[in-house]
């Protein structure tokens, strides 16, 4: 009975993957975070887990930014120079033979422009792993909210699918409203849509129409 039991158990091992048994590096967050503006930061937790006698380390890097792009070294403080494809990102580091779940924070910056909430990702290879396995290859959207006012992404405010007059009824005349820059309806390009660009549209116009 008892060689039967062992036999068995060995059975089970074979079937069980390599990273049950291997040092090896786990994502604890969601694949998707929020975080206020206010809040100054966000936290990403990882766990290593079966660690080996060597040192291990996990870094992270900001990808593009997405609907629309978070601007680097601005929103986001500890993330930067995006651009170059070479970002300074962020990284935590476990001992030889430690275990245990490390909380990576990132820095946001709480600015006072008005804008739409914004959203980038952070993104982490196996190879930057200092020996560890990686569970998978982690990627992590992360949308900062924005909280200095409402900001637009399309004056088409009765979602007709044209921007022009008819949205004058939704708010009345005296409307101002903040919206992206050079977007349909903000004919004078100041960031707003308000009865000033009918001066230069005129009552009948009609932008960005489906």
């Amino acid at each position: 009975m008892k060689k039967i039991t062992q036999v068995l158990f060995v059975g089970i091992l074979a079937f069980l993957p390599l990273r049950a048994f291997a040092d090896t590096i786990y994502l604890r967050s969601p694949d998707r975070l929020t975080v206020n503006e206010a809040d100054g930061y966000f936290e990403i937790e990882v766990e290593r887990v079966n660690a080996g006698n060597n040192v291990a380390s996990i870094e992270f890097h900001s990808d593009f930014g997405i609907s629309p792009r978070a601007t680097q070294c601005n929103e986001f403080n500890s993330v930067c120079d995006f651009e170059v494809n070479a970002p300074n990102g962020v990284s935590e580091t476990w001992g030889k033979g430690e275990n245990g779940i490390k909380k990576i924070r990132v820095g946001i910056v709480n600015d006072s422009d008005e804008e739409p909430n914004e959203t980038f990702a952070m993104q982490t290879f196996q190879d930057w792993t200092d020996g560890s396995m990686l569970d998978e290859e982690f990627w992590i959207l992360v949308t900062i909210y924005n909280d200095d006012g409402t900001v637009y992404n399309t004056a088409d405010f009765n979602t007709d699918g044209c921007v022009d007059a008819t949205d004058l009824n939704e708010i009345g005349l005296n409307w101002r409203k903040r919206v992206l820059p050079q977007r349909d309806g903000d004919a004078t390009g100041n960031g707003y849509v308000d009865a000033a660009d009918l001066n230069e549209l005129g009552l009948q116009w009609r932008q960005g129409c489906n």
